[in-house]
């Protein structure tokens, strides 16, 4: 934690499968955490069902070129982020 602190980037806890891990990572100063603690394992086929619900893409403006043209830009797709450890108690956010 202290290196990622001096580098100012985030960090995820990972394995976190007690109340007692994800309350030490969060004192540790951790923000985020996974593990058994915030969610088992999932069979296949309902990763696919849920994923397919995040099919939509964001699409950024046009930019400007200097002829005056236009330029396609590729979508974005939204990524996932890991759960977010609770302030004032022990369920994740």
């Amino acid at each position: 934690m202290a290196l990622s602190q001096s580098l100012d980037i985030e960090t995820v806890a990972e394995g976190i499968e007690t109340v007692e891990q994800a309350k030490r990572m969060e004192a540790l100063g951790c923000k985020y955490g996974q593990g058994y603690y915030f969610a088992r394992p999932i069979e296949q086929a309902a990763i696919d069902k849920g994923v397919a619900g995040l099919t939509a893409t964001v699409l950024q403006p046009r930019r400007r070129r200097s002829d005056g043209g236009t330029e396609k830009r590729e979508p974005r797709v939204a990524r996932p982020r890991a759960p977010r450890l609770a302030q004032s108690d022990q369920t994740p956010v």
